[in-house]
């Protein structure tokens, strides 16, 4: 005799039809790491989703001008800690070689000595950052965007830094050594040097303090880069945390799901198997 009414076994079928589907969908999530298979599902969801992930993609590009510029920072820094570093022995040196106590020999090392710092300020007037383009720029510094409507110069002009042709640094401590070289005046004094000594020093002392104030400069721009890179971090790590909550499946809940509604599909199938065996044997004779 037939078990069961075609009502009844269309039902059956439907269940373990559901079943399967759950499971799949339940596997799918183990597989993916995500709950969220289509936007229908949870629409409200979906919206911020895409929110978040816009804001994720923004943040990356701003996340890479923020190294950029930091990178650009730190080399300009080091570039004018060098350029203080040569200032300090010029007017040491001029100073020095003005006090009365030198040989001319002694003038003319010096000089040498202040020549070969006047290339090395020029050297590092033309340092390149890792792009290849001037770490200290002729024109303004390129502003960098690093947030919505926020951007930074990492670096500063280079004749805000190392002044214009004349008047440059190498120029100053060049006519230090000059100045070191001029020979006695011809009553047997040396005002003339001294005089020229003093002017180079004044210029020397003026150029110290231009490079310290924008030194100065330098690290508060460099300490907002900073800032921002950390900023970033944080906006990542909240970003991804809401991301997970959003779209992110619970892996150990998953499989244990999984498991459960195997065993139930499982027995359901073995059931329907036993109900419905006298079923086929009919339909067959």
């Amino acid at each position: 005799m037939i078990s069961g009414t075609s009502a009844r076994i269309t039902a059956d079928i439907a269940r373990q039809s559901a079943l399967s589907r759950d499971i799949a969908k339940l596997q799918d999530q183990v597989s993916t790491g995500k709950k969220l298979a289509t936007p229908s599902e949870d629409p409200a969801g979906n919206a911020r989703l895409g929110a978040v992930r816009r804001t994720q993609a923004n943040n990356d590009a701003y996340r890479t001008n923020v190294d950029a510029a930091s990178a650009v920072a730190a080399r300009a820094d080091g570039a004018m800690a060098s350029l203080s570093t040569a200032l300090d022995r010029a007017r040491e040196l001029t100073m020095a070689a003005s006090s009365g106590t030198y040989s001319a020999d002694n003038r003319k090392i010096a000089a040498a000595e202040l020549r070969g710092i006047a290339e090395d300020v020029a050297r590092l007037s033309t340092q390149k950052d890792a792009g290849g383009q001037p770490l200290f720029p002729d024109g303004d510094p390129l502003l960098i965007p690093i947030a919505d409507g926020t951007q930074v110069a990492a670096t500063v002009s280079k004749t805000a830094l190392f002044g214009r042709d004349g008047a440059s640094l190498s120029d100053i401590i060049g006519a230090a050594a000059a100045a070191l070289e001029l020979p006695d005046d011809a009553d047997g004094t040396a005002a003339t040097r001294a005089t020229a000594t003093a002017t180079s020093l004044e210029a020397i002392d003026a150029a110290s303090s231009r490079v310290a104030a924008l030194h100065g400069e330098q690290g508060v721009r460099a300490a907002r880069i900073d800032a921002r890179a950390e900023a970033l971090a944080d906006s990542a790590i909240t970003l991804a945390d809401e991301r997970t909550a959003i779209e992110g499946a619970d892996v150990s809940a998953a499989i244990s799901l999984i498991t459960s509604k195997l065993n139930t599909l499982e027995a359901a199938q073995a059931v329907f198997a036993k109900l419905n065996r006298q079923t086929l044997f009919d339909l067959l004779g």
